[in-house]
């Protein structure tokens, strides 16, 4: 803050900047409905849960003018947390095997200090508000962890003179484009309307999706067509006269949907939100602190009130049920039970 200030007053913008440090909900001292912009940026992956970013973005939306916007930027994205933390896990154990590495990214679950947000949750957010949500994949041509595992949300108050991509007919990709030069001919077909695009390959996630799925730790829905990087589209989009607006896919992890527009125009409603049974929306960063304590009690309180042939030989905790397409549970994708980690849990309670 000190830097930023003596920055300020060297440009001459001392009379025009004013800086202050507090917490994030806490907004005293800033004038309701005074504001074009808002920007949280990098920040709300510290926050405690959602039921505080719930609040913090309400008290944010109160600080804007109508037809004002809020930014947060570095969204980690909870749908896509078991891929990142698989790569993460057999970087750090290049010899585990399947069993071993789903039991890994289970503990690495649990032991995640940081908030975990799926695009859905700020949709679901903002339903019955005058909110219009403009979610999009981060920029750039660097495939890692900030582009294959985060992205912006834009959260627009009352918004007026924006397009709503929300009815923007859709076309599944590889039905009548598998590439780039079929797209192409789609598009000059189509003319000056909007064009969606659904369940295009992400380029920038196919690797890990795939070690995910090959170790159990994820179900993987069939793709069509080549892969492609949301960015080489953008790109490919604007050398040929359109905008493309570049969203996570609703139904499949790996994949991201396009809206392409005539031109460039302040939109909202490109993301469609999932309708996957139980498809996880948030986590809950103070969960390792209780699961601890669980394990480390649970032994000796089922010993000291079951017989011994009903007290398991061993217990998993897991982040969430793992179900088939139908919701059921889904047997396979449980993760292996360790035996060591119930005797240590117990040597740690007595």
């Amino acid at each position: 803050m000190d830097r930023v200030r003596t920055q300020a007053e060297q440009n001459g913008y001392d009379q025009r900047v004013r800086l202050s440090a507090q917490a994030a909900h806490d907004i005293s001292g800033l004038p309701l409905a005074g504001f074009d912009t808002v920007v949280l940026n990098s920040v709300i992956q510290y926050f405690p849960g959602t039921d505080y970013l719930d609040r913090v973005l309400c008290q944010a939306m109160e600080l804007l003018v109508p037809g004002g916007r809020l930014i947060i930027g570095d969204v980690r994205n909870a749908t896509t947390l078991r891929v990142l933390l698989t790569a993460v896990q057999r970087t750090a154990h290049p010899r585990a095997s399947h069993e071993e590495l789903q039991t890994l990214v289970e503990k690495a679950l649990f032991a995640g200090r940081e908030l975990v947000v799926a695009p859905e949750w700020f949709t679901e957010w903002a339903g019955s508000r005058p909110i219009g949500v403009d979610i999009r994949l981060k920029a750039g041509a660097a495939h890692n962890e900030l582009s294959r595992h985060r992205y912006e949300v834009v959260l627009h108050k009352e918004p007026a003179d924006m397009l709503d991509l929300t009815d923007v007919p859709s076309v599944p990709w590889g039905r009548e484009a598998s590439d780039l030069a079929e797209l192409h001919r789609l598009l000059d077909r189509a003319g000056d309307s909007p064009v969606r695009m659904t369940g295009i390959p992400n380029a920038r996630l196919v690797d890990e999706v795939s070690a995910a799925a090959s170790a159990g730790v994820l179900s993987s829905a069939a793709t069509s067509g080549r892969p492609i990087d949301p960015e080489e589209l953008l790109r490919w989009a604007r050398r040929h006269g359109r905008d493309a607006v570049i969203t996570w896919s609703g139904e499949i992890v790996h994949a991201f949907d396009a809206v392409l527009l005539p031109e460039q125009r302040a939109v909202y409603g490109a993301f469609v939100p999932s309708g996957v049974a139980g498809r996880i929306r948030s986590n809950n960063p103070g969960l390792s602190r209780i699961v601890g304590r669980l394990l480390a009690s649970l032994p000796q309180y089922m010993r000291d009130r079951l017989p011994d042939y009903m007290v398991p030989a061993a217990v998993v905790p897991l982040s969430e049920i793992p179900l088939t397409p139908n919701g059921k549970l889904n047997r396979r994708a449980l993760p292996p039970p360790s035996y060591a980690q119930m005797s240590t849990a117990e040597h740690r309670a007595t």
